[in-house]
């Protein structure tokens, strides 16, 4: 039986290897640092946020009516301001923020983009 040493990752020595006695959230970080290296999107940090740009206010309801899903990620809006200002709203509630719900809110008039951050 060939014994040789697995590869070395520069990410490895970022975190121990997961502990199977601990808890899922206490190896939380481990198994979301397995996730990104497999390209993975894992449950935990699916959605982490997004900011909306708008043309106006005007389209505030109507995404208010999609965001009803509580979850981790941040959402904010970018309005024009004064002549040649933006202003960056963010919401003080987290919500489950989806490629599905992105997609949702860019279709919405008024919406000029969606980026997830």
């Amino acid at each position: 039986m060939n014994r040789s040493r697995p590869p070395t990752c520069a990410l490895a020595s970022r975190a121990p290897p997961a502990d199977l006695g601990r808890s899922l959230e206490e190896n939380r970080e481990i198994y979301d640092l397995l996730a990104q290296m497999l390209g993975w999107v894992s449950a935990a940090s699916a959605g982490e946020g997004m900011v909306v740009r708008l043309e106006t206010a005007a389209s505030l309801s109507a995404i208010a009516a999609q965001l009803t899903q509580p979850g981790k990620g941040l959402v904010s809006f970018v309005v024009p301001g004064g002549e040649g200002e933006e202003v960056e709203i963010a919401l003080s509630k987290r919500h489950a923020v989806t490629a599905v719900l992105r997609s949702n809110i860019a279709a919405i008039p008024g919406v000029l983009s969606v980026e997830a951050v």
